[in-house]
């Protein structure tokens, strides 16, 4: 065996490789295949209810705040418009 062929072996594999970042982890011991695949779905799920709380969290926001100030704003342009004479601005 050459000295790259030998350097190789004694690497861990990189994220190109086709086992990834699984085999990796598999082949280092660090985790099982089993384990490794009940920590990505804890990160899923994790993620999900993120991602949930947050959009719900936004909805609420332009329901409440957003959507009753851009209205509020609306009514003063028009009110202030209408108190001009209308769009020729009282000419």
């Amino acid at each position: 065996m050459g000295f790259q062929q030998q350097e190789h072996r004694r690497c861990p594999p990189g994220p190109d490789d086709r086992k990834g970042q699984e085999g990796v982890l598999a082949l280092w011991r660090f985790l099982s295949e089993r384990e490794l695949a009940a920590r990505v779905e804890i990160i899923w799920e994790r993620y999900v209810k993120v991602s949930n709380i947050e959009a719900n969290c936004a909805l609420d926001m332009a329901k409440t705040m957003i959507l009753p100030a851009a209205v509020k704003y609306l009514g003063e342009l028009a009110a202030a418009g209408s108190s001009k004479g209308g769009r020729n601005g009282g000419r």
